[in-house]
């Protein structure tokens, strides 16, 4: 698992952060809200980022790490960015806007602060009514949990059997409840890294172009066919099985072809801000409905132009990033 795949890290793989970036798009599309579309989208897009984060587990150096260490690497990359940006979002939405748009210090005011940092803290939903105009962070407290467990599951005897069980636990709470930091969705997308970890294993294989042309083909009916929606952060995934082969189909197909054709540099500059991109994606929907009118076939147009130059910044401008996340 430590090899080189053409002849980069894991952590600089330029394909794979071009593969990060055409993910936020996604993500950014999903969120303008058009009609009759998300049923497609929201099938992969997310279980399409926890196969990245599979992808680039790095067994041996992961295995031989102690724990306290790999917590700490793992809260300094995903919990520091989550609470950053949730007190910056909080501030300007939830302090100030919110003042505005409630008319003063009401007690529908007060109640929805508590809600903010009950849900900032403790529950990490991803709405607007847990978090303030920052709900895609929810993903930040999903992953860091479901890599702990995952760093677990990979010291046993039988790994497989762990991640199933995992998988299975995910599938109960989905029908039952909400837990904390999104362990529940943590649960079921440890199958997904699972995954990801594999897809690397047998990777010369997935990248023989007889097996990408049968995978994408098999990729593109199963978006063409699909009719259900599959909502991560919300627990639900109607049919978990074919929710697990399908997004599977569907990200391993998407990666190969990124793979072959190498990805840009451009390209693969906002994939190295995934955070910041996934951050403030909210804000700048607000921005871009008020631009738009509303308009949901339009917002794309404005909110992806808006998070590239947000991405940019916070780039170029190191200080700038610092504070932002």
């Amino acid at each position: 698992m430590n090899e080189i795949v053409n002849g980069q890290s894991p952590s600089r793989m330029e394909w794979i952060d071009s593969a990060k970036a055409i993910g936020m798009v996604l993500v950014y599309i999903g969120h303008c809200g058009i009609p009759g579309l998300n049923q497609y989208i929201y099938l992969f897009h997310m279980p399409l980022f926890f196969i990245i984060s599979g992808f680039l587990w790095n067994v041996e150096k992961n295995r031989d790490m102690e724990f306290k260490t790999f917590a700490q690497k793992k809260f300094k990359a995903y919990i520091i960015p989550y609470f950053k940006i949730a007190v910056i979002c909080f501030t300007i939405y939830g302090l100030g806007l919110n003042l505005i748009r409630l008319g003063g210090l009401t007690e529908e005011y007060w109640t929805q602060l508590e809600k903010f940092v009950f849900g900032i803290v403790i529950y990490s939903r991803g709405t607007v009514e847990w978090l303030p105009q920052c709900s895609p962070i929810w993903f930040l407290t999903c992953l860091f949990v479901a890599e702990i467990i995952y760093y677990f599951l990979l010291r046993l005897k039988f790994p497989v059997a762990g991640v199933i069980v995992a998988g299975l636990l995910g599938y109960i709470f989905s029908g039952w409840v909400k837990l904390p930091w999104n362990i529940d969705s943590a649960l079921s997308a440890v199958v997904l890294l699972y995954i990801g970890t594999q897809a690397r294993r047998f990777w010369h294989l997935l990248t023989d172009w007889r097996t990408i042309s049968l995978v994408s083909a098999i990729a593109i009916v199963t978006v063409l066919t699909n009719e259900t929606q599959v909502d991560f952060d919300g627990n639900n995934y109607s049919n978990m099985l074919a929710m697990y082969v399908k997004s599977t189909i569907i990200s391993i197909s998407l990666l190969t072809l990124i793979y072959k054709w190498g990805g840009w540099k451009w390209l693969a500059t906002f994939g190295r801000e995934t955070i910041v991109l996934l951050g403030y994606n909210y804000i700048l929907n607000t921005l871009a409905s008020e631009i738009c009118h509303d308009n949901p076939y339009l917002m794309p147009f404005v909110v992806i132009p808006l998070g590239a130059m947000l991405a940019l910044l916070a780039r170029k401008y190191g200080r700038v990033r610092k504070i932002i996340v």
